[in-house]
């Protein structure tokens, strides 16, 4: 008698696979309805990663072709400490399968751990802290996640203070036009679900639906057993009418869980970032308020005592609410030390041009640059741009510690050849907005006739400017002609055909406008390799008074 093996369980990857020359499988690790999840390795780096691929018996099936494409959506949108990571979604040419690739976490679900105990008070306040930060993240980007459960939150060997949210499979984008993986009904584990997900109270699905689902998993982790939500279908949307029994839950966060598990969506907290705020005293306790609050435009700054470091700060601007920032994990246990590499002392007075100076100064390797887009009370969001993740986990990791707000860094990956435009951005970078540049975020998609049209601006009161185009192969294209003339903001609109021998996949494209008061005697580059041309270019910028400012961007070029 022959084995039938599952469909689930038929077609696994061998040992040794590889995936477009990027990632080799190395081992099995489960199976699920649609896909099989893998560790593997990048090649190049060595680097362990999950990869997910869809089964071989649903490889030409539209809906889990979807269903993946929307995770990887979802994950590329959003970094944060709390949040696997997003690498790269691709067709394997050879297999016909597609993948992605993420973050591989080594640890337990937290389902295991509170199986074997359940925790204390503080971990679990500790624990929601980080998840809410993290499923803040996410809703920051309009992505809801409706599957939050034990079993999709990943516990690594160094503690709880690490914990990861997994599987944004069936997450909901509240962008227009991005639609819902699974359209607008029930999607999630029953006895997690909020009341909406099954169609009470209007049935609609947004941030609050993940308080609620993150409220149950607490309860769980306290009480080392689930809230019975489940049973008949009648059964499930009765328990969903009223506040469940919290009474075996300890006193002190039982006022948080009440108001998370509040039935109607509006009575519960208004934001994930006010769960990971409160800090007891009151069931619809908000964000902590400041004394004295300086008038608009003015920054409070509360700076360690004889040295030129952040302690926990908050910046009060037009666009900045005030906000309490979580204090940052403890320091590994023994035997999970990470490798920090030492920050640079901050000089600068204005604390946006220091937060931008740490960013840019920060040794994070050869090919490493970090741009800061956006600071708020909440955090800083910073878009990174080099070869390896190594730096950049580094810098996540310092971070809070040396500016008291947490980092949400969106790594681009970009190629060896176009290192040499980072190594001459980081010396000129400006910190202090004199130049900015646009570029879209979404990848460039070819028109009828093959071509990208890539659009955007330089903003800048210098009078010189340079704007410069790194394709992938590391050849720089003087694309200054194509800059409007208008002063103040430079649009500029340039139509690109990829090369013939180009890779399959998205193409990176690095942008680099350079701004000075006197013109830049390098003249225009001609297809030259970015090497030499940055070697020239800085040797002749360092003899500039004052020094030119630099803005970067990075664009990709969808296959």
């Amino acid at each position: 008698m022959s084995y039938n093996p599952p469909p689930a369980m038929r077609g696994l990857l061998p040992r040794g696979t590889r995936l477009n020359d990027n990632y080799e499988i190395d081992a099995f690790l489960k199976a699920g309805g649609m896909g099989e999840v893998y560790r593997g390795r990048e090649i190049q780096t060595g680097d362990f990663v999950a990869i997910k691929v869809i089964r071989d018996d649903l490889a030409g099936d539209a809906s889990v072709f979807g269903m993946f494409r929307k995770e990887a959506q979802a994950l590329r949108r959003i970094y944060h400490p709390a949040v696997v990571r997003y690498f790269g979604f691709a067709q394997e040419p050879a297999l016909r399968r597609h993948y992605l690739a993420m973050e591989f976490v080594e640890g337990a679900p937290l389902q295991e751990l509170i199986a074997r105990e359940p925790l204390r008070v503080e971990d679990a306040l500790a624990l929601a802290r980080r998840l809410a930060s993290g499923f803040q993240a996410a809703h920051d980007e309009d992505v809801v996640h409706r599957d939050v459960s034990p079993d999709n939150i990943i516990v690594p060997r160094a503690g709880l203070a690490y914990a990861r949210i997994i599987d944004f499979g069936i997450a909901r984008s509240l962008r227009g036009g991005d639609g819902t993986i699974v359209g607008g009904g029930f999607a999630g584990k029953y006895n997690y679900v909020s009341p909406e997900q099954l169609g009470l109270f209007g049935g609609d699905v947004r941030a609050a639906s993940d308080i609620y689902s993150l409220g149950l998993v607490l309860a769980q982790c306290l009480l080392g057993r689930p809230i019975d939500m489940d049973g008949t279908p009648a059964d499930v949307l009765d328990k969903r009418r009223r506040v469940p029994d919290l009474s075996g839950v300890d006193p002190r966060i039982r006022p948080l869980l009440d108001h998370m598990l509040q039935p109607d969506p509006a009575a519960r907290p208004g934001s994930m970032a006010e769960v990971a705020a409160w800090r007891g005293g009151g069931a619809r306790r908000r964000w902590p308020a400041l004394a004295g609050r300086a008038a608009a435009g003015a920054v409070l700054v509360a700076l360690v005592a004889g040295g030129g470091y952040w302690a926990q700060s908050h910046f009060f601007r037009d666009r900045i609410e005030t906000a309490a920032v979580a204090p940052p994990p403890p320091e590994p246990p023994a035997g999970e030390e990470r490798a920090i590499i030492a920050p640079p002392p901050l000089v600068s007075a204005d604390p946006f041009v220091r937060i931008r100076e740490f960013a840019r100064d920060f040794a994070g390797g050869d090919c490493f640059l970090a741009l800061v887009t956006k600071i708020s009370a909440e955090g800083v969001e910073i878009e990174g741009l080099g070869r390896a993740r190594d730096g950049f986990d580094a810098l996540d990791h310092a971070f809070p510690g040396e500016i008291g707000l947490r980092a949400a860094i969106d790594l681009r990956r970009i190629s060896a050849a176009q290192c040499p435009a980072l190594a001459f951005a980081r010396r000129f970078l400006a910190t202090d907005e004199s130049v900015r540049l646009e570029a879209p975020a979404a990848p460039l998609r070819r028109d009828a006739e093959s071509r990208v049209a890539l659009e955007g601006a330089v903003e800048t009161q210098a009078a010189n400017v340079q704007l410069y185009l790194i394709d992938d192969e590391g050849l720089v294209s003087d694309v200054s002609g194509y800059l409007a003339p208008a002063p103040g903001r430079r649009e500029f609109h340039i139509g690109l055909r990829p090369s013939k021998t180009a890779k399959p996949g998205a193409l990176p494209v690095v942008l680099l406008a350079v701004a000075s008061a006197a013109p830049l005697p390098a003249g225009g580059a001609r297809r030259a390799q970015a090497a030499e041309w940055f070697a020239r270019l800085a040797r002749q910028c360092a003899e500039l008074s004052p020094p030119p400012a630099v803005a970067v961007k990075f664009v990709s070029m969808a296959p």
